[in-house]
């Protein structure tokens, strides 16, 4: 259990870098350096969100293959969205954080 949630860590973090960074490309080890997320995760990431349509492949520069976010995609267009409502949030806004209250 705490492998997968390791794991749906470093997908989100994955995915929250391509969404906000959403016009270029960027290869797996900038995608390491951004995300510090381990490369060999990476390789397991990245094919996985490319079959779902979410990332797709653009080009290769030497020995590096460039991936970027698929705006036109109906999961990647949801994940934006969800991503949108979810900053909107008042408290975010304002800059309320929840604290527990002494009793």
């Amino acid at each position: 259990i705490i492998i997968s949630m390791v794991q749906l860590c470093n997908c989100a973090k994955v995915l929250d870098f391509f969404r906000v960074n959403c016009f270029w490309d960027y290869s797996l080890r900038d995608i390491r350096k951004e995300t510090e997320v381990s490369y060999r995760t990476l390789q397991k990431i990245v094919p996985h969100l490319v079959k779902l349509g979410i990332l797709k492949y653009t080009r290769t520069e030497g020995k590096a293959r460039l991936y970027i976010f698929d705006t036109e995609n109906r999961l990647a267009k949801q994940l934006q969205t969800i991503a949108v409502l979810d900053d909107l949030k008042p408290e975010k806004a304002i800059g309320i954080t929840k604290r527990a209250i002494p009793v």
